[in-house]
C-alpha cells in the first residue's frame, strides 16, 4: 500500500497541470493500493472548495467515489462516511463534521466550539 499525499490527489482529480496530473494518473491507475489519511481529505476538502471553487454537491459526490474506490483505503472510513453524510446535511464545514465523529469515537460527550454553524449537530456544543 502507497500514501497519498493531498496534493497528488487534487492533480489526478483536477487535472489542471498537464505534466503532474499525468504522472498522478499513471501511478493511482497503476494498481496499487493507495492509503488516504484524514488529514488528507480534510485538506481536500479546503482545496477544492478554496481554490478551484467546487461547490457543496460537487465536493460530496468526490467523496462519495473515493469513500468507495476499491484501490482507496481510507483511514477510519466509517468516520469519513459518518462526517460526509452530517456534511451533506447541515452547513458545516466537511473537517468540522468529521471532528465531532473522530471525538465522538473518542468517548467524548460533546466537542465545545465557538462555531455556529455547527448548532443543529448532535456533537457539538457551540458556546
Amino acid at each position: 500500500m502507497i500514501g497519498l499525499d493531498t496534493n497528488l490527489l487534487v492533480r489526478y482529480l483536477v487535472q489542471d497541470d498537464q505534466a503532474q496530473s499525468r504522472l498522478a494518473t499513471k501511478h493511482i491507475e497503476g494498481g496499487d493500493l493507495f492509503f488516504i489519511n484524514l488529514i488528507v481529505l480534510c485538506e481536500l476538502s479546503w482545496v477544492l472548495q478554496s481554490c478551484y471553487g467546487i461547490e457543496r454537491k460537487r465536493l460530496c459526490e468526490v467523496f462519495e467515489k473515493i469513500l468507495a474506490t476499491k484501490q482507496f483505503v481510507v483511514q477510519n472510513s466509517h468516520l469519513a462516511w459518518n462526517a460526509l453524510h452530517a456534511y451533506q446535511s447541515s452547513p458545516a464545514d466537511f473537517s468540522d463534521c468529521l471532528i465531532g465523529h473522530i471525538n465522538q469515537a473518542a468517548e467524548c460527550s460533546m466537542t465545545l466550539s465557538f462555531d455556529k454553524s455547527l448548532k443543529n449537530l448532535n456533537h457539538f456544543r457551540v458556546l
